[in-house]
C-alpha cells in the first residue's frame, strides 16, 4: 500500500537516499520465516483498518489473535519504537 507523503522532503533528501543503509544487527542470524505459510494465510485476508502515525507522535491499537499487522514507513526511513503487550 503506497501512501502519499504528508510532509515535504528535507532539502538533503537526495543525499540521504544515496547513502547505503546501516544494518545494526546481523540479519543472517535471524530465523528464516515460512513464507509459503504466510502467503497461504494472506490469501483470504481483508484489510480492516489503517492507522497513520505522524512523525514524533504515538498511537495504540489492538491486533486480535490470528490477525496480521503490517508496519510501513510512508515518509521514508524512520526510527520507531514498537511495544507489544500480550493479554495475561
Amino acid at each position: 500500500m503506497k501512501q502519499n507523503p504528508q510532509h515535504p522532503a528535507p532539502p538533503d533528501a537526495a543525499k540521504r537516499k544515496a547513502l547505503s543503509p546501516v544494518v545494526c544487527y546481523p540479519v543472517d542470524t535471524l530465523p528464516k520465516p515460512d513464507m509459503a505459510l504466510l502467503e497461504q494465510a494472506r490469501q483470504d485476508m481483508t484489510h480492516l483498518k489503517t492507522v497513520i502515525i505522524t512523525p514524533r507522535d504515538t498511537a495504540c491499537f489492538t491486533v486480535p489473535a490470528g490477525h496480521f499487522c503490517r508496519i510501513v514507513s510512508i515518509d521514508g526511513p524512520q526510527v520507531g519504537d514498537l511495544n507489544l503487550w500480550l493479554p495475561a
